[in-house]
Order: structure tokens, then sequence, then C-alpha cells
């Protein structure tokens, strides 16, 4: 525990996998999303660090020791969320189940429930 490769602070590392074009969005979404997430927590100080790689990249959010495994699970949620955002679609925070996700459009029926992809549909 302590000083790692990412930060002086405890933490998670969620390894991603995007292509060049969508990973760009996708890691400012996964920030934003993450940060909130943390302060929704009491992380009010969290630390949401990037670290591109070809193929994908590596996201630290730093966390209390005592929080490291709700930690992957927030990355994991807000990496989740992040893909939803870029799709074009809604992620509500606090309801997105963890594992899936609710990826809402612009209108009811364009709600989709995937339990394997975290990818947005839209209803024909």
């Amino acid at each position: 525990m302590g000083p790692n490769f990412f930060s002086s602070r405890e933490g998670a590392v969620l390894d991603v996998r995007c292509g060049d074009e969508e990973c760009a969005p996708l890691l400012l979404a996964w920030r934003t999303e993450a940060l909130e997430l943390a302060t929704r927590l009491g992380w009010h100080d969290a630390e949401a660090i990037v670290r591109p790689h070809p193929g994908g990249a590596q996201c630290f959010l730093s966390a209390p020791v005592d929080a490291l495994l709700t930690a992957t699970e927030v990355n994991e949620r807000a990496w989740q969320a992040a893909e939803c955002v870029v799709a074009g679609g809604v992620a509500p925070i606090g309801v997105t189940p963890w594992r899936g996700s609710w990826c809402t459009g612009s209108t009811r029926r364009d709600r989709r429930w995937s339990p394997c992809s975290t990818r947005h549909t839209r209803a024909a």
C-alpha cells in the first residue's frame, strides 16, 4: 500500500480496452462518473488518473485504504456509465445495477436492459 505507479495514495486500477478514436471521450466520461460516485461515497478528495496505452488505458481511482474493494466496483460502474453516456444514452447514478447496465435513451421506449453488454441500444 502507499505510493504506486499512479499516485502517492492508495486506490484501485481498472484496465480497459478501447479503440483510438473512442478512447478519449470514454476516458473523459469515466473520470466524470468516477469522481461523481466517489463524492457520493464521501471521498471528496479522490483522484481519477488515466494512463493510456495502445488499445486502451488504465484508470486509477484513489480511495481510503479500507474501501479499496469498493473502489474496484466504483471503477467498473463508472466505466459502464461512461459507455452509456458516450453511446448517446444517460446512465443514472444510483439506479444502474452493478452488473449489466441501464442505458436510458430519450424516451421510455428506448430503454434496454443488457445483462451481458454495456452497449446502448435503441428501439427500432
